[in-house]
């Protein structure tokens, strides 16, 4: 047979074993063989007769390289390669267009069949919202300190099985007590539910996939052969977050990969403990390298995993007090609560949720200055008012971020249920607690919140006041920032400027002009005369909700949720309050803004270049970092 020159290239056996080994690496670990069947290169007999062959021809270098443990689960590798060999065989013999559902292939597995539908270009899809992601500590082969990311997500048309990424880690070899932990603890989330709802899960399979993390300083290996329980109660804590939202229950904890667990699970009298595991300076080493937050351990070894944290400090950075801190919890329904900052939705406003909100009161207070924010009593009352309304059109959402009994955060929203569109009144997170993520973990619980309450919700609006880019322009060209009469104008204006790139990073978008400012766009006056004066110029942002593209949203309908919907029904009588002649004089605004967009519009990031933006490290060096802080 003649030899193909482009396989060759990427599959012939390599003289030498070093060469070949990097060879072998990149065909299974580093996706050659994957890239190459998904893009279709082996869409016929001939192709695939030569790929089984070079394979064929590979088997003895695996199988000599893992006997001299050069090349650990090289044979169960090469057994992954045949078999994806042999789906995508399969996938090519059917016709392109055929509608193939999986009752037609009961004897494949959900790996096979995720691989046959990956192999077709139609890859298996994660049931929105139901992603989870912590960080796990673990032991591989020769290694007890493997640091990784565990993300789980729900799949639909299914059969309850539990499986890993195949485009991700195919190649990874999961011994059998790693097998049988994360299938147990699939288990376990699934006796924990209802009749019903476990019904529904018969019918959904879960997908996993593991991702290393590079440690700086630290060596982490790749994964290739994965053993040990330790991921045990990561699994179990993640699952039982993905199953609480695919199955509509309010999910108020921040599952977030700055948490690491390390811990199996026992069943003790029908409660579920954490078990103890080894290993633990070396995972304490790297989850130390990392700066991780938080790493949750059993009870039983929480004194001797504080000692091997102290260790790791002392050879690593003995003057440096590290961020992490250990957690010893018990039960593991403790460990969320225990552990982790936790969001709470208030759905009303006496015991210990109006305890809750009258405490996050005083976080607000901290983060809004006095004339941007509501009376706390006010807010009380319309959490009140919705909750008494009997088909509400409107629900006011109000979620507090805290670590046991200290707010760290809060967010009050109103999600208008009839339209589909919500506006965000205030979001924020203390400056000492915005690492790790936690404002991003408070957007995304909130968007699964309001996605709860209204399946169609599109996403999120708000409005923010406007920056005066000449005036921080001129600053530029300045030799200080500070000692100038307009100093506090200027500074007003960099907090400004410092929060449109906070809110930016969460993944907002500006409602920009043609020009790519920020379309003009005016707040109305809310008072009895409606005096133009007292309008305010600010920039509408959009949060976009998952599913919402942002090519479908249209300026007409973010405009009638805000000047019809909003204000309009708010000050022009279809609440309490109605101000004479108010809907027609924010019809006049709403066709001002029009009129400004008649040459263009889009949602999109707002770029203020690098010279504005390098007046924040101006502003440090000369003091006035604490007047930056919003």
């Amino acid at each position: 047979m003649m030899r193909n020159k482009e396989l060759d290239a990427s599959f012939l056996v390599m003289p030498g074993w070093e060469k070949c080994q990097k060879r072998w690496q990149k065909i299974t670990t580093g996706g050659e063989l994957w890239n190459h069947l998904i893009q279709g290169h082996g869409a016929n007999n001939y192709t695939f007769d030569e790929l089984h062959s070079y394979l064929h021809e590979w088997y003895d270098f695996v199988s000599n390289q893992e006997k001299t443990g050069r090349l650990p689960s090289g044979e169960y590798q090469w057994k992954i390669a045949k078999r994806l060999l042999e789906l995508a065989q399969l996938a090519a013999s059917l016709p392109l267009n055929a509608c193939l559902e999986r009752k037609e292939f009961p004897k494949l597995s959900a790996w096979d069949w995720d691989v046959f539908c990956a192999l077709r270009s139609n890859s298996r899809q994660p049931l929105r919202n139901t992603r989870r992601s912590l960080s796990v500590l673990f032991e591989q082969l020769g290694y007890e300190g493997c640091l990784a990311r565990l993300e789980v997500e729900i799949i639909n048309n299914g059969r309850a099985e539990i499986y890993a990424d195949p485009q991700k880690n195919a190649f990874i070899a999961f011994g059998k007590r790693f097998l049988e932990s994360f299938k147990q603890a699939w288990q376990w989330v699934q006796e924990n539910t209802a009749n019903d709802e476990r019904e529904r899960l018969s019918k959904v399979d879960v997908r996993f996939r593991l991702e290393r993390v590079q440690i700086p300083r630290c060596f982490n290996p790749e994964l290739y052969s994965v053993d040990g329980k330790s991921a045990q109660a990561a699994f179990y804590l993640c699952l039982q977050q993905c199953v609480n939202s695919y199955l509509g229950h309010v999910d108020k904890v921040l599952v977030e990969p700055s948490v690491a667990v390390t811990a199996t699970l026992e069943r003790v009298n029908g409660e579920l403990h954490l078990g103890a595991v080894d290993g633990l300076d070396a995972k304490m080493t790297a989850a130390y390298m990392e700066g991780l937050r938080t790493v949750i351990v059993a009870q039983e070894i929480e004194e001797e995993a504080k000692a091997a944290l102290e260790r790791a400090r002392l050879r690593v950075s003995p003057y440096y007090s590290p961020p992490t801190s250990v957690v010893g919890c018990k039960e593991v329904m403790n460990v969320l609560k225990e552990a982790l900052a936790t969001v709470t939705f208030i759905t009303e406003t006496d015991g210990e949720e109006g305890i809750l909100l009258n405490a996050s009161f005083r976080c607000y207070e901290s983060l809004f200055p006095p004339d941007e924010r509501d009376d706390p009593a006010d807010i009380v009352i319309w959490i009140d008012e919705c909750r008494r309304q009997r088909n509400p059109t409107f629900q006011e959402v109000y979620a507090v971020v805290h670590e046991k009994e200290n707010v760290i955060g809060m967010a009050y929203l109103t999600a208008y249920l009839d339209c589909h569109w919500c506006f965000g009144n205030y979001l924020g997170v203390l400056p000492d607690y915005r690492q790790n993520r936690r404002a991003e973990m408070l957007l995304s619980n909130l968007e699964r919140q309001l996605q709860i309450l209204d399946p169609d919700a599109k996403g999120i609006v708000f409005e923010v006041e406007p920056i005066n880019l000449e005036l921080l322009s001129e600053v530029t060209r300045r030799e200080t920032i500070g000692g100038h009469p307009d100093e506090g104008e200027v500074l007003t204006h960099l907090r400004r400027l410092r929060r449109l790139n906070l809110y930016q990073s969460y993944g907002a978008l500006v409602v920009l002009g043609a020009n790519g400012l920020p379309l003009p766009y005016w707040q109305p006056s809310m008072k009895d005369d409606l005096n133009p004066a007292d309008e305010l110029e600010l920039a509408l942002m959009v949060v976009l909700l998952e599913g919402t593209r942002q090519d479908n949203v249209q300026l007409n309908e973010l405009l009638d949720f805000v000047y019809d919907r909003l204000y309009g029904d708010g000050y022009g009588g279809a609440g309490n309050i109605e101000i004479n002649g108010f809907r027609p004089y924010v019809a006049g605004i709403k066709r001002r803004v029009k009129n400004a967009a008649k040459s263009g519009w889009q949602l999109g990031k707002w770029r203020v270049n690098m010279e504005i933006q390098r007046l924040f490290s101006r502003a440090q060096k000369e003091g006035l970092s604490d007047k930056l802080c919003l």
